[in-house]
């Protein structure tokens, strides 16, 4: 249901949009969606350390998250909007 969503708010915006998955099972899903503004990564999006993003939306992420107050300090710090 998310995958869908994120297609739904590509065509309203006109930059592009990248979604990070660290499960495989999610990443393989993901990717048969990808379009031409609309892209996966298999990756952590903490550990990249030059990434930094105009808005970030973690979206069904905090809740499965063991210490969301952390997470949530970490997010700030790649994007301006989350």
């Amino acid at each position: 249901m998310i995958n869908f969503e994120l297609e739904d708010f590509n065509k309203q915006i006109k930059d592009a949009v990248t979604k990070y998955e660290i499960s495989q099972h999610a990443f393989n899903f993901c990717q048969q969606r990808e379009k031409e503004r609309l892209h996966y990564k298999m990756d952590n999006v903490f550990e990249e350390s030059s990434s930094y993003f105009d808005l970030i939306m973690a979206i069904d992420v905090v809740e499965h998250v063991e210490n969301c107050f952390e997470f949530l300090r970490n997010l700030k710090i790649k994007g301006e909007w989350f």
